[in-house]
């Protein structure tokens, strides 16, 4: 585009030119129109340039924010704010940061061991609001002995995500905001060193970054949650806790579960974002504020946001050439008739 709009320029100027010094010229209304034409074109391009991404405010349009949900087991726990579980409280934070940022394309990706994109990118936030809203908690029958590899592969597919993204629009801010308790189950075959290496290739992908920890620092047990097919209903039995993975004695066994700050806040470094704790919301509001100002300025250092913003440049030149279209037109005015008579001479 910046190559159409210095062609255009230069079309104009050599023209303008033209018209200022060969008064002759002056005479043939259609080559004064294909002048006038090319100097609104170019204040009109240069204008539409300044128009995306002009501050930080204007930039939530252009902002993808993808929630890296856990939804594994040990999100049921009832550790969280108000006493509710740990994925209650998440869904409320994801809506609450989708509000925080209308205009915004949002998208979520789940922990999984097999992760795929549970909602694709939408603006639409009643797509967010529904989809957040019936999310479903993992159950009992399904949970027991879940030992394969996570949020390490989660983070490593969520970056070829991002990269097709990028196929489509390269000057889009993209924040990550990654919520889980980040606890690596016993008996996983989870590394933290993998899940390291996965937030570190991420960082050059995204713009910003928020780590939340849901939770609590101290080990609680997981109620029982599974599906009554007899009432087709969910059933959380706080008085049955969870039963893991069977045990060296043939048993199942009843794990506790807590948050891992210490995981939590090297993925956060790992990733050059920020880590708070799901305990204050201000806090996260905070965050999310402070990391998609930096998304945007660091989108403003990408070569696609630099060819964008180059615009500017050209917004000067098209301006003078108005004002020398208009003195042209308005001081030839006086001469046209003097041209015409000397021709009929």
């Amino acid at each position: 585009m910046n190559v159409i709009l210095l062609v255009v320029n230069s079309v104009a100027l050599v023209l303008l030119i033209a018209l200022g010094v060969y008064k002759k010229l002056y005479v043939y209304n259609y080559f004064r129109r294909i002048v006038a034409v090319l100097v609104f074109m170019c204040l009109v391009m240069a204008l539409s340039f300044v128009t995306i991404g002009a501050d930080e405010e204007q930039s939530v349009a252009n902002r993808d924010i993808i929630f890296v949900s856990d939804f594994t087991y040990s999100m049921n726990a009832l550790d969280d704010r108000g006493g509710k579980s740990r994925l209650d409280v998440m869904q409320e934070d994801i809506l609450a940061i989708g509000k925080n940022n209308a205009g915004a394309r949002y998208g979520i990706f789940p922990i999984d061991i097999n992760p795929s994109i549970y909602m694709p990118m939408t603006t639409t936030y009643s797509d967010l609001e529904i989809a957040v809203k019936t999310i479903t908690p993992p159950y009992d029958y399904v949970s027991r002995g879940t030992v394969w590899p996570q949020l390490s592969v989660t983070l490593q597919r969520l970056s070829e995500y991002i990269d097709k993204l990028k196929k489509y629009d390269k000057s889009r801010e993209v924040l990550v905001v990654v919520m889980s308790d980040y606890e690596i189950a016993k008996g996983s075959d989870e590394k933290s060193d993998k899940i390291i290496e996965a937030a570190s290739d991420l960082k050059g992908r995204i713009g910003g970054a928020v780590v939340v920890g849901y939770g609590r620092d101290n080990p609680v047990n997981m109620p029982t949650v599974d599906w009554d097919w007899g009432t087709n209903k969910q059933t959380v039995d706080k008085s049955r806790p969870f039963a893991g993975p069977m045990g060296k004695s043939g048993d199942y066994e009843e794990p506790k579960t807590a948050r891992d700050e210490s995981n939590a806040r090297k993925i956060a470094e790992s990733m050059g974002g920020i880590y708070v704790a799901s305990e204050n919301t201000s806090n996260i509001d905070e965050a999310v504020r402070t990391e998609a100002k930096q998304a945007y300025k660091n989108n403003l250092k990408s070569d696609q946001s630099k060819k964008v913003h180059q615009g500017m440049f050209y917004l000067l030149p098209a301006a003078v050439f108005v004002v020398w279209l208009c003195v042209v037109e308005v001081g030839k005015n006086y001469s046209v008739l003097a041209i015409k008579w000397g021709n009929k001479k």
